[in-house]
C-alpha cells in the first residue's frame, strides 16, 4: 500500500506525456522483438510473424 502512494506522489510530479510514454514503450518492445524474433519464427502457432 505505501508502494502505491509512493508511486502516486512520483508520478503525480512528472513531466512526462502519455505521447512519450506510448514512444518509449514502443522502442523498447521493437528492441526486445529484434533480439528475440528468432526464437519464434518458423515455430507452430507463429506462421503469420514476420
Amino acid at each position: 500500500m505505501l508502494n502505491y502512494f509512493k508511486y502516486v506522489s512520483i508520478g503525480g510530479a512528472s513531466k512526462v506525456t502519455d505521447d512519450q510514454i506510448a514512444a518509449l514503450a514502443k522502442e523498447a518492445k521493437s528492441g526486445w522483438w529484434e533480439k528475440n524474433k528468432g526464437r519464434f519464427l518458423g515455430k507452430d502457432g507463429f506462421e503469420d510473424l514476420a
